[in-house]
C-alpha cells in the first residue's frame, strides 16, 4: 500500500502564489494575497489592525536626530542592529535612530519560533497608523526566541533603550556575523547621519508637494516628529518612510 503524498510533493501553498504578510508572520493560518500587497486597499489588513490593541498615546514625538549608538554592536544598512550572544546565537533590533521615527506603532509582527529565514527575506513588519513598514533578516537562521515585551507593547520601540527592543533571536552558523561585512558603531554613526539628511529631504519635498510650499527643509536640529506628522499627515507619512526603507534594503 503507498503512502500517501507529503506536502514536499505537493505544497499547500503553490510556490509561485504570494503569501499575505499576515501569513507570512504566522497571524494567519492561510491567506494568499491577490493584491500584490496593496495592504491599504485589502479589507482582510484593515480587519486585523481593528483587533490589534490600543496603547496610551504620547503627545510629544522625538526629534529628527541621529541617535547615540551602543558599542559593541553589529549595524546593517537597513538600520538594523546585531548582538552576537555567542558564536551561534544572534539578537537583532532596528537602530533607535529610525525606531524612534515609528511613533506610536500598533503593532510588531514577528517570524515564529523554528522558522527558517533567509539573508535580505522580508520577515517582520511595524505596523503604523498608514500601513505595515517591511523588514528583511540580515543572515540566514533558524529564530529561536522573538521579544513577547516589543509584541505586547510596540511603543517600546520608539521610547525604550535599544538593548530591550530586540526582535529576535536567531540561531546561525559560527562566524556569520564577523564575515558579513557589516558596520562597526563609527561607520554606522557616519552612514545613518546621511541617511538622516536624505530622509529629511525626502520629508520635506512630500510636505512641499502636499502643501503646495516651497523653500522650506527640515531643520538639521531636530524638527519635532509630532510637527512632520501634522504637517504631512499619517498616511503620506508612511509611504515616505517606507520607500526610504526599501530602498535601504536594496
Amino acid at each position: 500500500m503507498k503512502s500517501p503524498p507529503s506536502d514536499k510533493q505537493y505544497p499547500i501553498v503553490p510556490p509561485e502564489e504570494l503569501r499575505c504578510v499576515w501569513m507570512s508572520a504566522g497571524v494567519l493560518s492561510y491567506q494568499l494575497c491577490d493584491r500584490e500587497f496593496d495592504c491599504d486597499r485589502c479589507p482582510v489588513d484593515a480587519g486585523i489592525k481593528k483587533q490589534q490593541p490600543r496603547h496610551q498615546e504620547k503627545k510629544a514625538g522625538p526629534a529628527l536626530r541621529t541617535a547615540t549608538l551602543a558599542d559593541g554592536l553589529f549595524y546593517t544598512k537597513n538600520h538594523c542592529w546585531i548582538r552576537q550572544v555567542d558564536d551561534e546565537r544572534i539578537e537583532v533590533g532596528i537602530e533607535p535612530g529610525l525606531a524612534a521615527m515609528f511613533h506610536l506603532p500598533k503593532s510588531v509582527i514577528l517570524p515564529s519560533p523554528g522558522a527558517h529565514l533567509r539573508s535580505n527575506e522580508t520577515c517582520s513588519w511595524i505596523v503604523l497608523e498608514g500601513g505595515a513598514l517591511p523588514f528583511s533578516s540580515p543572515v540566514d537562521g533558524m529564530v529561536l526566541e522573538v521579544n513577547r515585551r516589543v509584541v505586547d507593547n510596540p511603543v517600546l520601540l520608539s521610547h525604550q533603550h535599544q538593548d530591550e527592543c530586540w526582535l529576535f533571536r536567531l540561531k546561525v552558523a559560527p562566524l556569520t556575523v564577523r564575515s558579513g561585512g557589516f558596520w562597526n558603531k563609527e561607520r554606522a554613526t557616519q552612514e545613518y547621519a546621511s541617511d538622516l539628511g536624505e530622509l529629511k529631504e525626502l520629508l520635506a519635498r512630500a510636505t512641499r508637494t502636499s502643501r503646495s510650499e516651497s523653500g522650506k527643509t527640515l531643520a538639521d536640529g531636530g524638527e519635532l516628529l509630532q510637527t512632520v506628522l501634522d504637517k504631512l499627515g499619517s498616511r503620506e507619512y508612511f509611504f515616505v518612510l517606507r520607500n526610504f526603507i526599501v530602498k535601504k534594503s536594496k
